[in-house]
């Protein structure tokens, strides 16, 4: 009878109490926190966006192969004069004109390179991650200092150009390096992923005021 009770209510137990990673992953701030027994992960997916350098760059190539696509068919044009036929197939022929080929070779580029530059822009993801059975603090994937060596992490105060608060959050390690790993207006965001870091590390945290 005990150990029925005891079974029953080991079965009433919330997952929670068996699983002390069960809430992750979680949102804090604009990271996305990730934790297992050896890992703890912060997540920033990159919004993306496309400067005013890109759409110069774009316009650029859109006007070269404009112009290149231009040239081409006066080329061919003057081909046909030549050579008293207007067929179009063998005006515009890559072989016979090299403008055709550059602007079907633009055309290409163009239709390739811009997905790949929305997909680079839009997808790719920030992560550092601390990795216990590595022993590293890596930067997408990058080894970027020893757990070993990390000796605690801050929360530093500083101003915007608004001449508003904002916080960042700093991993110190190797005798006074500083690694930014979160920076938001949000204090609270801030000291609960400096609790994240320090609780899984077992490190020291501090705030340390205004930073010029």
């Amino acid at each position: 009878q005990g150990s029925e009770n005891e079974e029953a209510s080991f079965a009433a137990l919330p997952f929670g109490y068996l699983n002390p990673y069960a809430d992750y992953p979680k949102q804090i701030g604009h990271l996305n926190v990730e934790r297992t027994l050896e890992t703890l992960t912060f997540r920033r997916e990159n919004a993306g966006g496309v400067g005013m350098e890109a759409y110069a760059l774009f316009g650029l190539a859109m006007l070269a192969i404009t112009l290149i696509g231009f040239m081409g068919m006066m080329q061919g044009g003057q081909a046909a004069q030549a050579t008293g036929t207007i067929a179009a197939g063998r005006a515009l022929a890559p072989t016979t004109n090299h403008f055709a080929l550059f602007w079907i070779i633009g055309v290409v580029a163009l239709f390739v390179g811009i997905p790949l530059y929305l997909k680079k822009a839009y997808g790719t993801a920030h992560v550092f991650c601390f990795d216990k059975a590595a022993g590293q603090l890596t930067e997408n994937k990058k080894p970027i200092v020893p757990l070993r060596r990390i000796e605690g992490v801050a929360i530093r105060e500083t101003k915007d150009p608004d001449d508003r608060y904002l916080y960042l959050l700093e991993v110190l390690h190797t005798d006074g390096y500083e690694l930014l790993v979160y920076n938001g207006y949000d204090e609270r965001d801030t000291l609960r992923l400096a609790e994240e870091i320090a609780g899984f590390l077992d490190c020291r945290m501090k705030f340390t005021g205004v930073k010029a």
